[in-house]
């Protein structure tokens, strides 16, 4: 099984993917073992013009791929929303630094799509 990571705000925060939806959050040293299929996913680039664009809606025009290369200078945004509709949550933001890092969940988020995992 291959396993992705992808490093958010600072070294101790990170997500380490598994090709099946698992994922493992770690948070400053702490644990948390979760699936991608229980939640509604969103990633948030900044484009070119500064607009906030979630890259997984619809389809991707040729412009607004452009945003995955201004993203190693702008943070991005990994969104995901409990799909748990029984109790309100706020969603869960984490900021995802680094152009390869950001290439790399786009890669992985988008191929969780094909699988149906996520919407």
């Amino acid at each position: 099984m291959v396993s992705t990571i992808i490093e958010t705000n600072s070294l101790r925060n990170y997500f380490i993917f598994n090709e099946d939806g698992r994922f493992i959050e770690v948070l400053n040293g702490a644990l948390k073992f979760d699936d991608i299929r229980n939640y509604n996913v969103e990633l948030i680039i900044p484009d070119n013009s500064n607009q906030s664009v979630n890259i997984l809606a619809g389809y991707m025009v040729a412009g607004k791929l452009g945003a995955l290369v201004g993203a190693a200078s702008k943070p991005c945004y990994l969104i995901l929303r409990e799909k748990n509709l029984q109790s309100f949550k706020e969603p869960v933001k984490h900021v995802i630094y680094g152009k390869k890092s950001v290439e790399t969940l786009y890669n992985l988020l988008v191929f969780f799509q094909e699988k149906g995992y996520i919407e």
